[in-house]
């Protein structure tokens, strides 16, 4: 059903005897949504609304979600966004979808990293192998030639061993960047030793439900840099998983040791109950500091005061104000800006600091402007973006953070070298751990990678070791 409205010219969503045009139905869904009292993140709304987008951006030239014909955007964003549909079959929930995403209908760009900067030079070469692609296989359908093992349906493969070999696939292909390992939400947390046909820690299970929002389209880069030349002698890939089957075995290095969490932070839309879902985790977090504003100011191990790290910790900064002043205009007046236009650091660092100062000021009871109180939105709505039922954390060593819901004290934060955000793991046994998901950590250093930098080329920081998750 959803490639036919993808991409059919019209569409009629009708209700016993009623009808309207579907795409006028999904344009009034952010103004709908923005006005519910409870936050809903299992929807599948997010497809239709990309798929109006998507036609939006055709007519306006506000959205470019994609460059490739007749796709609805990256395999792991759809997986993503259709969380919320079932399926008799849960490995169709990969399947299905093979026919509306860029992998699918150009398996080229599963074995090379195109941007939107790269893609005017490749873009070309990747049309002529996939026509050559097509060309082949329709006349030996039985070929599959250039298409990867892990998107061809194999309905021969258990559940568990379809799902775990496209995330190892996602892994492994250049650059071997570890962006799938942030589609994981557990529910409960994972067993420390899964039983053989079980699912891996490390593996996203697409067909369960949204927990909370994925850090997506992010310029963090924490295991990011340029490669040591060791990188050219020592396969990676061979590495990772060389190990026990179903174990994935990465580089990296020690964070922190988790000291206090909060409980998960629910809230509904409305602003003040997000501004008190803020204070009472300040309270959870540190109990010995009462309020936002102590008093004399504690300042942060970055140097910055303590309120300001806190805020700054639950909205990602500079992501989710950045996202929130985005998402917020978005609402109002149904646009559709080119978000990654805007998206220099410079930029987006001026958004983050001015809508956590200007929640800072009023939560002090400061009296606001008019641009100010925007700001207010923008830090809210990207707070509430990202810490709706993730837990708040600080680790021993004096790290903020937000993390996944079954993160509790005692488990270790850790960056792995090529994934964009910090992760958490639990010690499963000697040198064995347990994925729990990826986490935001208010370092700069951490998060933009320049630890990693100096870790992998020797200079200072701490050790480099390798961690083995099952």
């Amino acid at each position: 059903m959803v490639q036919e409205i993808a991409v059919s010219a019209t569409a009629i969503a009708k209700c016993d005897d009623l009808e309207m045009p579907f795409f006028d139905l999904v344009s009034n869904f952010l103004f709908v949504f923005g006005n519910r009292e409870s936050i809903v993140t299992t929807t599948s709304l997010d497809v239709w609304y990309l798929i109006f987008a998507q036609r939006s951006g055709r007519q306006s030239g506000h959205v470019r979600l994609t460059d490739v014909p007749g796709s609805l955007g990256p395999l792991l964003d759809l997986l993503e966004n259709m969380r919320a549909f079932r399926a008799t079959d849960v490995r169709d929930k990969i399947y299905s979808v093979l026919g509306i995403c860029d992998e699918g209908l150009q398996p080229i760009l599963t074995h090379t990293h195109i941007t939107r900067q790269t893609d005017r030079w490749l873009g070309p070469l990747t049309g002529a192998v996939t026509r050559l692609k097509n060309f082949v296989n329709a006349s030996n359908p039985d070929l599959s030639w250039g298409i990867p093992a892990a998107l061809k349906p194999d309905y021969a493969r258990d559940v568990p061993a379809v799902y775990t070999d496209l995330a190892r696939y996602m892994t492994s292909k250049s650059p071997m960047f570890l962006d799938v390992l942030s589609f994981v939400q557990h529910k409960v947390a994972p067993p420390a030793f899964p039983a053989p046909g079980e699912f891996p820690s490390w593996v996203p299970k697409w067909f369960e439900t949204k927990t909370f929002a994925v850090f997506r389209e992010s310029n963090f880069g924490a295991g990011i840099c340029v490669p040591p030349l060791s990188d050219l002698v020592v396969s990676r890939v061979q590495r990772a998983f060389s190990g026990i089957p179903g174990s994935l075995t990465l580089d990296g290095f020690h964070v922190g040791a988790v000291h206090r969490v909060s409980e998960p932070m629910i809230f509904t839309p409305h602003g003040d109950s997000k501004t008190e879902a803020v204070k009472s985790a300040w309270d959870q977090l540190l109990p010995n500091l009462k309020g936002v504003f102590p008093r004399p100011t504690q300042l942060y191990r970055t140097g910055e005061p303590f309120k300001v790290a806190f805020c700054k910790a639950l909205s990602a900064h500079p992501q989710g104000a950045f996202y929130g002043s985005v998402l917020s205009n978005a609402a109002m007046g149904f646009r559709f800006p080119d978000v990654e236009g805007q998206m220099n650091r410079e930029r987006v660092l001026e958004v983050g600091e001015a809508a956590t100062q200007a929640f800072l000021a009023g939560v002090g009871g400061q009296e606001l402007d008019e641009r100010a109180a925007k700001n207010v939105v923008a830090f809210r709505t990207g707070m509430g973006l990202y810490c709706y039922k993730r837990r708040a954390f600080l680790t021993r060593e004096g790290h903020l953070g937000i993390g996944p819901t079954v993160m509790q004290p005692g488990d270790e934060v850790v960056v792995l070298f090529r994934g964009r955000m910090p992760y958490v793991l639990r010690l499963a046994g000697p040198s064995r751990y347990v994925f729990l998901g990826d986490c935001y950590v208010r370092d700069e250093d951490i998060m933009y990678g320049k630890v990693t930098e100096s870790v992998r080329h020797g200079r200072e920081g701490p050790l480099a070791r390798f961690y083995e998750m099952r």
